[in-house]
């Protein structure tokens, strides 16, 4: 599960709700604040949903043109929600359907990627105990002990 907020001018509310609420995402627990100035919609997806609904907000602007956009994990919710059902289902088995929708989106991608290739201090210092391994090795002359280095 996944949380969207969505934040955009006043003015585009209108375009956001329709988007969401439409036919194109058939979202149902969509709520929304307005302070006159910025709008803030959020709502809670499934993760198979992600890609067709971020799209579906890049072909009206939202995060391009105006607004920003939020996706957070939802690490627990009570109660449960209740998806939809039957026909949601048949829908996602259609050829032309799981295209858009079975797909992580780029942003989710590029977020996943750069937080797991941050070089932490760990990493550091095991690079460091196999290069004194592998010169300990090529010192003594030791092929197991360059090998072993490497893994």
């Amino acid at each position: 599960m996944r949380q969207l907020v969505v934040s955009v001018p006043a003015d585009r509310e209108a375009d956001v709700l329709e988007c969401l609420q439409g036919e194109a995402c058939e979202l149902k627990n969509v709520t929304r604040h307005c302070d006159g100035t910025i709008a803030t919609i959020s709502a809670t997806i499934h993760r198979d949903e992600t890609g067709s609904v971020l799209h579906e907000l890049d072909k009206i602007g939202v995060g391009c043109a105006y607004g920003k956009v939020w996706l957070m994990p939802v690490m627990f919710q009570k109660p449960l929600p209740a998806w939809r059902r039957m026909q949601h289902l048949a829908y996602l088995g259609k050829k032309d359907s799981w295209t858009v929708r079975g797909r992580l989106s780029t942003e989710e991608i590029h977020a996943n990627v750069s937080e797991a290739a941050s070089a932490s201090f760990d990493y550091l210092l095991l690079v460091v105990v196999a290069a004194w391994i592998a010169a300990v090795g090529l010192a003594t002359d030791n092929a197991v002990m360059i090998g072993e280095a490497g893994l």
